[in-house]
């Protein structure tokens, strides 16, 4: 059964609980075996213990730990820094809870839809990851006080035609922008974008959600869904209204085993002396950005009616999977990830348990479920379980894979999955790292007075930096530039003109003239880029559509997207910002306003750098009438 993590109702129509589970794995000291993959076979090992022991909370005293599991992947509840630590609100949370107890936090990270299954299999002594109370979850396991209550709204500029929102139709031809990462990114994408009814590049996300009521003002999105507290906030500052305010508040609490009345009343008691010393409230200020005044009260769940269990129906077994090793090109916890070459090809093994009551069989999976990039998926497919794989049995996945071609760290989570495609037991990765090309020796200057002059400014540049690349052509019919991988017939030129070029990753430039006489000579510029520090920011891609080129006086609608640790993106038309402060995912139109080269670049700024991504449009002359 589907267990969704949050209940956010921002429409009556939309009232539909939703869950993600796109978590890692954090690594547990089981060690790891030869690098050399073995094979697909299942191995027998000792059948695990058919009664829950987790949530004992004398035998959690004694051992001076407790192991909560989480799904780290909820941004700013639980998720991964660029250095591949967890962090997140629940997580500060909870190890402030351990202080109060007295003991170790060890945290599990699990599949979401799994949390409870490994909770009643006794895999884990307590489940805290953004878990909303649900009379159907309390009917499985029993909660905790509630620690943080949530409540969305929706922005929309005050001359907006929007007053209300009724129904889907009102927002999914609507741009909509979101904080990355967020509960309400989580909910627009399951009921609009994976169901076809919003077009993904209208979903506008943004690392700081401040960014984008001044772009709503501005026209750039349509509506903005953030937390209604803030929302009454830039009301009152003027501009936007709120066109609809959720009617049903998210309670988010800590899960323990049913009956685990010892546990749950240490959790109540640390969680309200933190309360009480106001820790809660600054780690809401961290990692929620609300200031305590803007927080809502917090309820404790009604206690759940309880409801005979019936005796003729068997109860249904549970998935669940531990990892045990890595086979092959162990990363040591993303600390040393194995170096790989451009599209070199690889196989990475991982050694799985089946522990759980349901076996395994050729109706399940190993799947990849996210990554650092949308590289990171490095072409692995799904692998489906050969045979029967019983509960207590170890079973080794091997996923043949290759290397991306540009340069970077890449981090690539893959997952079991049921028979219905539902995620579940321990998250495990794949990590590597691709070098960036030897430094270059720069070519020779064009030779003095030739025909055909083609130069660049520099030949090697760091990834974020742009050159001028430069041609004079005399004596030619037609002159063409274009990049490495485009056609020459959409990317007509003059014979003298300067181009700047920002290439995310190492790539020539062609110049090709057709000279008087009808014969044709192409000369190369080749910019060799050196890759960005495995923290910088990565621009997956920017599109133009039309691609190639247009007419002057037609527009274009630019898309982009950029992944890693980001504090600021920039979109610029011919070297000059057109928008700053922009999304980290979306889209724009514009309309260039001159003859000839329409150069759109995204630059995306963090911590660990800048990148900066391009594409290129032609912008021809119109047309003259006959």
């Amino acid at each position: 059964m589907s267990k969704p993590r949050i209940s956010l109702l921002v429409l009556s129509t939309m009232a539909t609980a939703i869950g993600v589970a796109l978590a890692v794995f954090v690594v547990l000291s089981l060690g790891t075996v030869s690098a050399a993959p073995e094979p697909l076979v299942a191995e027998q090992v000792a059948t695990p213990k058919s009664t829950a022991t987790g949530g004992d909370w004398q035998r959690i005293k004694a051992a001076g730990k407790i192991v909560v599991g989480t799904s780290a992947d909820y941004s700013p509840f639980e998720y991964y820094t660029p250095d591949f630590k967890m962090d997140g609100f629940d997580i500060a949370l909870m190890r402030e809870i351990g202080k109060q107890l007295g003991v170790t936090v060890a945290f599990r990270d699990i599949a979401f839809d799994g949390l409870l299954d490994a909770l009643q299999l006794g895999q884990i002594d307590m489940a805290m990851a953004a878990l909303s109370y649900t009379p159907e979850r309390d009917s499985m396991v029993d909660f905790s006080n509630v620690y943080y209550v949530g409540e969305e709204a929706v922005l929309a500029r005050k001359d907006s035609r929007i007053n209300k929102i009724d129904s889907l139709d009102d927002v999914a031809h609507q741009r909509i922008a979101v904080q990355k990462g967020s509960i309400y990114e989580t909910w627009l994408r399951d009921l609009l974008v994976n169901r076809g009814r919003m077009d993904e590049q209208d979903l506008m996300l943004y690392t700081d959600i401040s960014h984008a009521v001044p772009d709503l003002k501005a026209g750039r999105v349509d509506l903005v869904v953030l937390d209604a507290t803030v929302a009454e906030d830039y009301v009152v500052k003027g501009g936007v209204k709120i066109v609809e305010r959720g009617a049903h508040r998210q309670l988010f609490a800590m899960a323990v085993p049913e009956g685990a009345t010892a546990l749950q009343s240490q959790l109540n008691q640390a969680l309200g002396k933190l309360q009480d010393q106001g820790v809660v409230s600054q780690l809401v200020t961290k990692y929620i950005k609300l200031k305590p005044d803007q927080l809502l009260p917090t309820p404790t769940p009604p206690a759940a009616t309880a409801t005979p269990a019936p005796t003729a129906t068997p109860e249904p077994c549970k998935d669940g999977a531990s990892y045990v090793a890595d086979l092959s090109y162990d990363d040591k916890g993303m600390t040393a990830p194995p170096v790989m070459q451009p599209n070199q090809a690889f196989t990475k093994g991982w050694r799985m348990r089946n522990s759980g009551t349901c076996p395994w069989d050729s109706t399940y999976t190993f799947d990849y479920a996210s990554g650092n990039t949308s590289a990171a998926r490095m072409g692995g497919t799904a692998v489906r379980v050969n045979g029967v794989v019983n509960p207590g049995a170890a079973y080794d996945f091997l996923v043949p894979l290759t290397a991306p071609s540009a340069p970077g760290v890449y981090q690539g989570f893959w997952t079991m999955k049921d028979w219905q495609g539902k995620p579940f037991g321990d998250r495990v990765w794949v990590g590597i790292q691709v070098p960036g090309p030897p430094t270059p020796i720069p070519p020779p200057p064009p030779p003095a007075n030739t025909e055909i002059a083609f130069w660049a400014d520099s030949y090697y540049i760091q990834a974020g930096q742009c050159t001028t690349i430069h041609w004079d052509v005399k004596n030619a019919r037609e002159v063409y530039f274009y990049d490495q991988g485009e056609s020459w017939e959409d990317h007509g030129v003059t014979g003298k003109e300067d181009r700047l070029a920002c290439p995310p990753a190492s790539r020539s430039h062609y110049l090709r003239v057709v000279k008087n006489d009808w014969s044709v000579e192409t000369r190369e510029v080749r910019i060799e880029v050196a890759p960005p520090p495995a923290s910088a920011p990565v621009v997956t891609y920017v599109h133009t559509d039309p691609s190639g080129s247009i007419v002057l006086g037609a527009c274009v609608r630019v898309s982009w997207e950029a992944t890693g640790s980001i504090d600021r993106v920039q979109v610029t038309y011919n070297n000059q910002t057109i928008w700053d402060y922009a999304p980290v995912r979306g889209s724009m139109g514009h309309c260039p306003t001159m003859v000839g080269g329409a150069s759109y670049a995204i630059i995306a700024t963090g911590p660990g750098g800048s990148t900066t991504g391009n594409t290129y449009v032609e912008v021809r002359p119109q047309p003259q009438p006959r």
